[in-house]
This record gives C-alpha cells, structure tokens and sequence, in this order.
C-alpha cells in the first residue's frame, strides 16, 4: 500500500513537470493582452490565483468558527485533546482509527463506528469528500511555511524547493489525512454530545 502512495507521488511529480510550460503561455498571451490595452483577461487570472490562494485559509476559518461554536458547551482544552487523541466526539472515549498515526501502513484505516458508543463516524455517504478541502488547506500551509524557511535562511536553487515540497508533502500525508477527517467530523459530522 505505501509503495503504491509513493509510486503514484512520484509519478504525480514527473507528470506535472511538463504543466510548467503553461505558465509561460499565460505569461506571454497576458503580456499580449496587456500591451494591446486588454486588460481583463490579466485582472481575471489576478482574481484567479488570488481565490486559490485564500480558499484554503477562508475553509480554515470556516472550520474554526464551528469548532469554537462547538467548544462553547465544552471546555477548549477538552475539546483539542480528544479530537487529537481521534476519539469519538459524542461519547469522548472511543477511537475513530482503529490504528495510531505512528502506524505508518495502516494510518488510514478508519472505524465505522465507536467502539464505545456505536455511532456512525459516516454520517452519510461521500460525507468524507468535504475533507479534502481541509487536507488542501494543510498541505498549503505546510508549503508556505517551507517556502518561506528555505527563502529567508538558505536560498537554494529551484530544484531544491520542488524536492523539499514534494518530500514534506509525501511526509505528512498520514497526518493531513487523517487530522482533515477528524477535524472534518468534528466540525460537520453533527456528533457532539448533548
């Protein structure tokens, strides 16, 4: 399963070299436009780049606000440790992954429902699909964060961010799997205790 994972990420990562010539199409069809007083089409892909960039913070905030609203009734500090220790949010003690994040091989196998409590952690089917929003906005954060550590402290050559990014990336994929799903529940899944 893992040599999987790591076959397709490094496969992702050779195919996508070749959309780097597409930045260099928009660039000159922009450069075009601009110089010929169009310039609707440069503020569009502005606007474009500029929604991408601040979705994931925006689905961030988003997440936040139900879980402050959520953490209202229990105590905050309560509330991040059991969704840390990925235990169930209604009754606080069972386990949402049947195996713990160190388990590398295994870390997303997930319970279908509390050992505890016996409620469904799907609370519908594809309810996990929203998830991947989160898991993009960690995986932004992450890449920023190395970015900017590699810009301000080493400047390295361009090679050496692609390889840093994809290998941070490749390293926390258990953890943004499995910290989007919990955080996911927590916020969406309408399981919090009464």
């Amino acid at each position: 399963m893992l040599k999987k994972q790591i076959i397709t990420a490094v496969t992702l990562v050779f195919v996508s070299l070749s959309a780097n010539a597409q930045c260099a199409m928009c660039r000159a069809a922009l450069e075009n436009n601009v110089s010929n007083g169009n310039i609707g089409i440069a503020a569009g892909i502005n606007f474009g780049i500029l929604y991408l960039f601040v979705a994931p913070y925006a689905v961030i905030a988003i997440i936040a606000f139900f879980w402050y609203r959520a953490s209202k009734t229990n105590s905050k500090n309560e509330l991040l440790k059991r969704s840390m220790a990925s235990k169930c949010p209604r009754c606080k003690k069972g386990d949402i992954f049947h195996y713990p994040l160190t388990r590398i091989s295994k870390f997303s196998e997930m319970n279908s429902h509390c050992p505890q409590c016996q409620v469904s952690f799907t609370p519908e089917p594809g309810f996990y699909f929203g998830a991947l929003f989160i898991s993009y906005a960690f995986n932004v954060a992450i890449m920023v964060t190395i970015s900017i550590l590699l810009y301000f402290f080493i400047h390295p050559p361009d090679w050496v961010y692609g390889a840093s990014l994809v290998t941070v990336s490749i390293i926390f994929i258990p953890f943004s799997f499995r910290y989007s799903r919990i955080l996911f529940l927590y916020g969406f899944g309408g399981l919090q205790s009464r």
